[in-house]
């Protein structure tokens, strides 16, 4: 979805990361809630705690990876080479997974 606003719709580099990951983050607190840690915690406790985890590693992850993606250059990928800010996108989604899901096992749906 990212791709699809950056590149089709011609979004900034933040307003795409922003809605792209926000709608992601609709549907995973839900399926991350009742399969991956089959929390009983009350939504209204989580969703608060989540929200705020969610955030943080938002501008956490994509303002490093947009620095990193700034020092790389002429990089190609499937023989398409990528902007910066794709770069950035896809470092970024890396990071970004990685500190949500343990922000979420430790801190939102605790046991």
């Amino acid at each position: 979805m990212i791709f699809i606003l950056l590149d089709l719709a011609g979004m900034s580099y933040w307003t795409a990361t922003f809605l792209g990951n926000s709608t992601g983050a609709a549907v995973s607190f839900f399926l991350n809630r009742t399969f991956t840690f089959r929390s009983g915690i009350s939504i209204q406790s989580s969703a608060v705690r989540f929200v705020l985890i969610l955030f943080l590693c938002y501008i956490l992850s994509y303002s490093i990876s947009g620095m990193a993606a700034e020092s790389i250059k002429g990089f190609t990928l499937f023989g398409h080479e990528a902007s910066p800010e794709e770069l950035a996108v896809l470092l970024g989604a890396g990071i970004y997974t990685a500190i949500n899901y343990m922000g979420q096992k430790y801190l939102v749906f605790t046991k």
